[in-house]
């Protein structure tokens, strides 16, 4: 199944994940219920010494393939709402998003973002565009190969000082996911305003799960974990196999230690002749 660039490096950040505990005092409180036709409410309440947060959202489904995934008013006034309609062109998702702030004073942390998302069995891909201030757009992609996932994604920002538009970061990344281990290798490339040149960082996900998981990730090839590579000795072979008395009528009574038959020993007494016999005939 295919992915979104984003996620490229999820697999394996997902098993070096930590639990979280909230310590302090910090209570939570929630309540979910759901209509007869599937639409959910909920509230939430956070109370971390002497701050108190909450908010109530919901989210509903229609048939026709719109969503709203999320309408949630914070007791600060934040409204954030996610809506999406899934049915309007084949194994594309279109999205509207958006984050306003009418309560606060100055420097509102708002945002609206006008979004598409393509997706089949080998490849995903997505665009998302910020129409206000600041305008800006993101792109990826990302494909899959068999266990290999490969891809990229880049943004851009309209500089409305400057008059243009000019790349903000781009990104590219690989990863290699089987049952039983993963890894990923990403380079971030970001552009700042305030960096006298472009800030590179270059991120290996975690050296420890190539370590830990090399084992893992081998061992499904086939190749680790099985011991030695020196050949099997062949198994000592056991004692000789007895000759065989043999006896026709009007020949010796023998029993032939010359592979030939040319040559053979005398019966030793009529005893061991019959326990032969016996054992060859019965």
């Amino acid at each position: 199944m295919s992915i979104l660039f984003k996620n490229i490096a999820k697999p394996a950040n997902d098993l070096l994940s930590k639990s979280k505990y909230t310590t302090g005092g910090a209570k939570k409180f929630a309540i979910k219920t759901k209509m007869a036709n599937g639409t959910n409410f909920k509230a939430e309440a956070n109370i971390v010494g002497g701050s108190v947060s909450g908010k109530i959202g919901t989210d509903l489904k229609h048939e026709s393939g719109f969503a709203v995934k999320k309408i949630e008013l914070d007791n600060k006034g934040t409204l954030t709402t996610e809506i999406t309609l899934d049915k309007a062109l084949d194994n594309v998702q279109f999205a509207v998003n958006a984050k306003i702030q009418p309560l606060a004073t100055s420097n509102p942390t708002e945002m609206t973002t006008i979004g598409a998302t393509y997706k089949n069995d080998d490849l995903q891909a997505d665009l998302v565009v910020s129409p206000f201030d600041p305008a800006s757009a993101n792109f990826s992609l990302c494909v899959k190969r068999d266990d290999l996932y490969f891809g990229g994604a880049a943004g851009v920002k309209y500089d409305d000082k400057a008059g243009s538009v000019d790349v903000s970061a781009y990104d590219f990344g690989v990863a290699y996911v089987k049952a039983g281990g993963a890894a990923s290798f990403t380079v971030n490339h970001s552009i700042g305003h305030n960096a006298p040149a472009m800030s590179h960082m270059l991120a290996m996900q975690q050296i420890f799960v190539v370590f830990a998981l090399a084992c893992g990730l081998m061992a499904t090839l086939q190749g680790c974990g099985g011991g030695s590579t020196a050949p099997t000795p062949a198994p000592t072979p056991g004692p000789p196999t007895p000759s065989v008395w043999k006896w026709t009528k009007g020949n010796p009574k023998c029993k032939f230690d010359d592979p030939t038959g040319k040559k053979c020993t005398p019966v030793g007494d009529v005893q061991e002749l019959a326990r032969s016999l016996e054992k060859s005939f019965f």
